[in-house]
């Protein structure tokens, strides 16, 4: 089962933040107040090249780190599929936002 998006929405829930409270990735491309580039805490929203994918998000998580190595923070991704703090590609990312009001 995916659930990053599931992750992203307790996250947001725990900060008192209303989120789409919905698991499908895809969803969140019009969600929040777009940034133009990755900004610690900011949403990402990743769409995968190597995935025949017909969304336009494929992935979504929290950017964790900018300075010297861009990283995401999100559940359901790295190799094992849990709550980790990876490095990703800048390339896959599609869409960065920040809550609504914020």
């Amino acid at each position: 089962v995916e659930w990053c998006a599931c992750f992203v929405n307790w996250c947001l829930l725990q900060a008192g933040i209303t989120g789409l409270n919905t698991a499908w990735a895809p969803s969140w491309v019009n969600w929040g107040r777009r940034i133009n580039g990755p900004e610690r805490g900011a949403i990402v929203c990743f769409k995968w090249s190597w995935l025949n994918s017909p969304y336009n998000v494929d992935h979504i998580a929290f950017c964790d780190v900018v300075d010297g190595e861009f990283r995401t923070l999100g559940g359901n991704q790295g190799k094992t599929g849990i709550v980790s703090s990876v490095p990703f590609s800048r390339r896959d990312a599609v869409y960065y936002c920040l809550p609504p009001g914020h």
